[in-house]
């Protein structure tokens, strides 16, 4: 029976350590639109923390990138950069990303909406 003990003790050991040292997390890969990356996972994580219309604001632009309406998520993004109660950090964010959107919707046709 302690023979048994010590060996389940060192297989969990083992595997504890084994799964404690592995990679650590990698930051999400930028989205590439018409040869320009756009930060999206940054941009969705600086604004995880913000009230619900921001948050509104935030899905919209994702949904015109996600279909190929880049100029109506340009158009989103700068009125989200310039909304008030923004965090400085976000306000950041929001510009960084504003600027990597206008270079990609002046490289890549916009679809219509259906």
């Amino acid at each position: 029976m302690k023979t048994t003990n010590w060996i389940l003790s060192i297989l969990v050991a083992a595997l504890v350590i084994g799964t404690g040292c592995s990679e650590g997390r990698k930051e999400a890969p930028a989205t590439v639109i018409g040869g320009v990356e756009v930060d999206l996972a940054k941009f969705q994580q600086a604004f995880m923390s913000a009230p619900a219309e921001v948050q509104t604001s935030v899905s919209r632009v994702h949904m015109a990138i996600r279909y190929g309406q880049y100029a109506q998520a340009v158009a989103q993004m700068e009125k989200l950069a310039n909304a008030s109660g923004l965090t400085e950090p976000q306000k950041n964010v929001a510009r960084e990303v504003l600027s990597q959107l206008k270079q990609a919707a002046s490289r890549s046709p916009t679809r219509q909406p259906q």
